[in-house]
């Protein structure tokens, strides 16, 4: 019983794990989030590997939160690769908070592009909690459509599509100073199919046992 219920475990829950980052100026403020073929000017300022999407800076509001902040609020989470311009963690992501009249001319945001590959399972709920936008596609397909500044807002999306392992891609922009936030969980739910494939096969395997022990 206990071979069951761990291959069920495996199938009903599912987290982010093994993902790459790039990390991109873009000129403007109070932009939207998208792909980075949508923003005509960008410069990378550097990469990044993290075992989870979890990142945050709280406040104060009025003022913007560095890269370093953002990509180390979990300790050990992320390693960073600069890319030499513009590239240092103490770099704030947004340099115009709350729309200051005085910085439009040279405001400047951060646009965030994640890339990786998990099991998706047909039913799932994938929840990202963000603030500014963000956007994401698995497979190259629309599934979370959230690009427009926000405070931070928990956006939940079912997975409809068929099980298995898929790229996917996220992108998020911090725009318009603190706070900035990109924290997502999910929680699994197996195809149905699936589930009962897997159970009639360890059914099957432990029929097997039982009529090997009684020989």
């Amino acid at each position: 019983m206990l071979v069951i219920v761990t291959a069920l475990l495996v199938l009903t829950t599912s987290a982010w794990a093994d993902l790459t980052g790039d990390v991109y100026r873009i000129p403007g403020n109070l932009m939207n989030a998208g792909p980075l073929s949508g923003f005509g000017t960008h410069t990378l300022v550097g990469s990044f590997t993290a075992s989870e999407i979890n990142f945050f800076v709280a406040g104060p509001q009025g003022s913007s939160g560095t890269l370093g902040q953002f990509l180390g609020y979990v300790p050990g989470n992320v390693t960073y690769t600069p890319n030499g311009v513009n590239s240092a963690l103490t770099d704030v992501m947004s340099n115009c908070p709350d729309s200051a009249s005085s910085c439009i001319a040279t405001a400047y945001s951060t646009l965030i592009v994640i890339t990786g590959s998990q099991f998706f399972a047909h039913g799932a709920s994938y929840t990202v909690t963000h603030d500014d936008g963000m956007v994401m596609t698995v497979d190259g397909n629309p599934f979370i459509n959230a690009p427009t500044p926000v405070s931070p807002t928990p956006t939940t999306q079912t997975y409809n599509g068929t099980s298995g392992v898929y790229g996917y891609e996220i992108d998020y922009i911090a725009t318009n100073g603190n706070p900035e936030v990109l924290q997502s969980t999910s929680v699994g739910v197996p195809d149905g199919g699936m589930t009962l494939t897997l159970l009639g096969g360890a059914l099957v395997g432990l029929e097997t046992l039982r009529r090997r022990l009684r020989v």
